[in-house]
């Protein structure tokens, strides 16, 4: 097994989808700095560096090294490849990708993280289900 860690444009997407979705992130040793969030921009960057954070640290215990994060970078959605623009398919895949490039932390799919992201997916098939409900009324509305 290997792990890398992820591009900013992985993060950004996963960031976007935390703040669309409205998921909240909970990690170990993880405080939002502020506790009222008054600004997006704010909320995006502490999200983003907490995924790199945990993503470096899971690479660093896989490799036995001691690298320190980078910055997190925001990648505007229209800034990105293809791949990475806001879509459902994307974000799952991200969550994916990411998942498993961090999973080498010890107990991860224990851990907050873990079960952050588990909302975050659950968040999205709720929307996806009230969707569908809505279409299935639109239907039936028009036998």
């Amino acid at each position: 097994m290997s792990a890398y860690v992820c591009n900013d444009e992985t993060i950004s997407l996963l960031v976007d989808g935390f703040m669309n979705y409205g998921t909240a992130l909970k990690s170990e040793g993880y405080e939002p700095k502020i506790q009222i969030i008054y600004n997006a921009e704010t909320m995006k960057r502490e999200i983003g560096q907490e995924l790199i954070n945990k993503n470096y640290d899971s690479v660093n215990f896989r490799y036995r090294e001691n690298r320190a994060p980078h910055e997190f970078r925001d990648i505007e959605n229209n800034q990105r490849n293809e791949e990475y623009k806001y879509s459902t398919e994307n974000l799952y895949n991200a969550i994916g990708e990411y998942e498993y490039q961090t999973c080498e932390l010890n107990d991860y799919y224990e851990s907050k993280l873990h079960f952050s992201m588990l909302r975050l997916k659950d968040d999205m098939l709720k929307r996806y289900i009230k969707r569908e409900k809505v279409k299935d009324c639109e239907v039936n509305f028009n036998l």
